[in-house]
């Protein structure tokens, strides 16, 4: 039995697509709307992005469970 394909497995990058990437890592954009908006697979972006040494960690997103207890 074979496994389903992701429609987003297997794209080539444009070349307008890392200039794409790099202005939504400086707009802080989370990850999930970066996939989107470029149409990329989460593996194919974070594999891109590590192997230019950058980080997409956005940075304007609270901690989650910090609510005062009492």
């Amino acid at each position: 039995m074979t496994g389903k394909i992701p429609s987003k497995s297997g794209k080539a990058w444009k070349p307008g697509d890392p200039l794409k990437l790099d202005k939504a890592i400086q707009q802080n954009t989370p990850n999930s709307h970066i996939t989107d908006k470029l149409e990329r697979a989460d593996d194919a972006l974070s594999s891109h992005v590590n192997n230019s040494n950058r980080t997409i960690q956005p940075l304007n997103h609270k901690p989650f469970n910090r609510q005062k207890k009492g």
